[in-house]
């Protein structure tokens, strides 16, 4: 259970860090306590639905968009990234997966040298 609270606390971080806001900054638009805040984005407590639909509306995000595609993994490096991803713009993400895949290439490539 742990694992979910923490995925959702980094989806929170890294979309209000996408915004350039403080925590503080969310919190107060979120009408929530700063310290509180801080438990959600570490994973440390459990949010209620209300709690995380103030964020979300805070956020001009949907509940649906907060847990779109959110997917506890063994691989918590792999998670992070995954939430990450899920933070950028369309054009964004295409960017990022034409670098991936050009490093990919390089990578078979070397590997077959």
């Amino acid at each position: 259970m742990g694992d979910i609270k923490k995925i959702v606390g980094n989806r929170i971080r890294d979309l209000r860090n996408g915004r350039g806001w403080s925590q503080e900054e969310l919190a107060d638009r979120a009408t929530v306590s700063r310290s509180f805040m801080g438990e959600i984005e570490r994973g440390q407590a459990s949010a209620t639905i209300e709690s995380l639909e103030k964020v979300t509306i805070a956020l001009e995000i949907t509940l649906e968009d907060l847990f779109r595609d959110l997917r506890p993994s063994t691989d918590s490096k792999l998670s992070v990234l995954m939430n990450k991803m899920n933070c950028l713009s369309a054009e964004s993400l295409k960017e990022f997966i034409s670098f991936a895949e050009t490093l990919y290439d390089w990578k078979c490539k070397k590997d077959q040298a």
